[in-house]
């Protein structure tokens, strides 16, 4: 499903007349995670919907997986705004890390809670892939990719939450 939205342009003329216009904005893209990771130059510079399986863990980065784990590799999923993150147009929307802070809790919280969450969703935000990817050991400095420890090759930069619940 493709979302188009309207706006409406008003232009005012010296004469006080206005004219009003509607134009068609540049859509944003609906597609899968798998999508995302076996095409990626056809989402780059994009915002897009993706419809996937947030994993958090208690040990490592959150992640955005619509493939198995197997076939292709998960993006990290980061925070727009910080130096480590590559640099968007937009800020993460109100409400976002309302959204995903359950499952975020899940996770982190002491006791028998367990070390990994998923949550199924929809969510917005803009993809990115090293193109030249090399990975290293964690902690080492030789991976070029992103998120804290530089091992992955595709990130996605949040930017809204449009559904979420617990994975079935």
């Amino acid at each position: 499903m493709r979302r188009t939205s309207l706006l409406l342009v008003v232009f005012a003329l010296n004469f006080g007349l206005v004219f009003v216009k509607w134009v068609v904005a540049s859509p944003e893209e609906d597609v899968t995670a798998c999508e995302l990771v076996t095409h990626p130059t056809a989402h780059l510079n994009k915002v897009v919907f993706v419809t996937g399986k947030m994993l958090f863990s208690r040990f490592s980065d959150t992640v955005l997986a619509g493939c198995p784990l197997k076939d292709s590799p998960p993006l990290v999923v980061l925070d727009p705004g910080y130096e480590a993150t590559p640099h968007v147009d937009f800020l993460e929307e109100p409400g976002t890390l309302e959204a995903i802070q359950p499952f975020l809790l899940t996770v982190r919280s002491k006791g028998k809670s367990p070390t990994i969450a998923s949550a199924c969703g929809k969510f917005s935000g803009q993809m990115f892939y090293q193109k030249d990817f090399h990975s290293g050991a964690p902690g080492t400095g030789q991976a070029n990719g992103f998120g804290p420890t530089k091992i992955y090759r595709f990130a996605f930069v949040l930017k809204s939450v449009l559904q979420i619940a617990s994975c079935r």
